[in-house]
């Protein structure tokens, strides 16, 4: 069964989010100089990083992204941006 367009993009935004954590915690532990809060950062950048493995693991095996195909990863950006472009912009 194929994902719906809403929860393809739901779930792309979920995977996105989970990126831009990852990326974000790993730059605050860098930063930080107590060790208390470094351990606490680790814990959750661990937990950033199985969460984005999970989205990710999800989206694959409905076909969202194929990864190992460049140019099905295009055709499937294309197409989503088509849709996003034909819905009514709400005010």
């Amino acid at each position: 069964m194929e994902m719906s367009t809403e929860d393809r993009f739901i779930a792309s935004d979920l995977l996105i989010f989970a990126k831009s954590g990852v990326r974000n915690v790993s730059l605050l532990i860098t930063e930080t100089t107590t060790p208390f809060v470094r351990e606490a950062l680790l814990n959750q950048l661990i937990q950033g990083v199985q969460l984005h493995a999970q989205v990710f693991n999800f989206l694959y095996a409905h076909g969202v992204y194929p990864s190992h195909s460049v140019e099905r990863v295009i055709q499937g950006n294309i197409r989503d941006a088509q849709i996003a472009l034909s819905k009514p912009i709400h005010q």
